[in-house]
């Protein structure tokens, strides 16, 4: 394996954590036996806009505008660019990879809490901040080296299987000497290069004026000379705010109509959560967005899904558990098949609106979601309030 050293562009935004610099020496630490990461930090104060794109289920920071005001003015200054940013009151991914490249490979971490972690049935896989940009980062290594993406593979990742928690085992792949990765790098210098002389145009867009808005903005993927924020698409509002809407396979409405159903049932009244008093409705949907982000289906039409691995304590052997599904990642273990509380996983996946009003019922009866990792390992958390 050939060691390289990449030029990695830390641009924190409206953040000031004072342990993000022992925070991205976590991640430098972590690819230190595939390259060497050169790490620049600077503190921006930008507002991004959102849009939404055709192939994203959730809204992300709109292509021309991280161009114009991230890529394009760092074209010769790095060879990633990783931008940290709080989303506000937009629903949205802990990290994405920007495909649209203008020179420097781009991603991007929404943050949250600063002490923030991610649990995996259970277990602790450490600071959330650190674990997401590596994740990022492991994205751009593959496409540099040209190999088929494995992050999802190792990352955890929900409804992305199998995945089996071992995120530095992506760092084999990663042999920036070989004569294609080589290639991939020219490539992005050259483009980097044509975008500093200018004959690759970008032109800066709403660096201090726009503003973020507050539910995600509407887009349609075509280039937009001068894109400005826009409200996200939202169902026709109902007489009944109430109303159960479809198709439940719209991340937008399966959010609306969990919250729907919350008082549809009945789910009323708080609960206590480190020492403050949250709806129960937004305790439940939190957990959901933790479990699967709203979507009850992936972008190829399977159910949603998250293999649950264990290691045989006597052969030493990796083995498949069981598996989560659907909308509320359903076990099936314990709750699907003859004489349990679902039929089949099929009927999981084509019925969301019994999953979500059975986990209400669970909450109603138990007082809790344990039954949920999401909420048992309190990683729900970091969205109460948001979604």
């Amino acid at each position: 394996m050939n060691t390289r050293t990449f030029k990695l562009l830390v641009l924190a935004n409206n953040l000031n954590w004072t342990s993000l610099p022992e925070k991205l020496e976590a991640v430098r630490a972590f690819y230190a036996p595939a390259c060497d990461l050169d790490i620049e930090l600077r503190h921006t104060a930008l507002q991004p806009i959102f849009a939404r794109y055709p192939d994203v289920a959730l809204p992300i920071i709109d292509h021309d505008w991280y161009d114009a005001n991230l890529a394009a003015p760092n074209a010769l200054k790095a060879d990633i660019i990783l931008f940290i940013t709080e989303p506000g009151t937009v629903t949205t991914y802990q990290g994405y990879m920007n495909q649209n490249t203008i020179g420097p490979w781009e991603t991007t971490v929404y943050v949250h809490g600063e002490n923030d972690h991610t649990f995996i049935d259970g277990i602790d896989l450490g600071n959330s901040f650190v674990l997401t940009a590596c994740h990022e980062l492991s994205h751009v290594f593959y496409r540099m080296v040209t190999k088929p993406d494995a992050t999802h593979r190792h990352f955890p990742s929900a409804g992305d299987p199998p995945c089996d928690n071992q995120p530095s085992w992506v760092l084999a792949d990663f042999d920036f000497g070989t004569r294609s990765a080589t290639l991939e790098w020219c490539r992005e210098h050259l483009i980097a290069m044509l975008t500093a002389l200018k004959l690759i145009d970008k032109r800066v867009v709403c660096t201090a004026t726009c503003q973020m808005p507050q539910n995600g903005a509407g887009g349609t993927g075509a280039p937009k000379p001068t894109p400005t924020p826009a409200p996200a698409p939202k169902p026709t509002p109902a007489s009944n705010p109430d109303e159960i809407r479809h198709p439940w396979s719209d991340p937008v409405i399966a959010h609306h109509n969990v919250r729907a159903l919350c008082d549809l049932r009945g789910l009323t009244g708080t609960i206590m959560i480190d020492g403050k008093a949250w709806l129960k409705k937004d305790v439940l949907t939190a957990c959901v967005y933790q479990e699967s982000e709203f979507r009850n289906w992936k972008a190829d039409g399977s159910i949603m899904r998250n293999d649950n691995w264990a290691i045989n304590k006597t052969s030493g052997h990796r083995y498949l558990a069981s598996t989560d599904w659907g909308l509320v990642q359903i076990n099936d273990w314990y709750h699907i098949g003859p004489g349990k509380d679902f039929p089949s996983v099929q009927y999981v996946g084509d019925n969301p609106q019994t999953c979500v009003e059975w986990m209400i019922d669970y909450f109603k009866t138990h007082g809790h979601l344990n039954a949920w990792v999401s909420f048992s390992s309190g990683a729900y958390k970091q969205w109460l309030g948001k979604v």
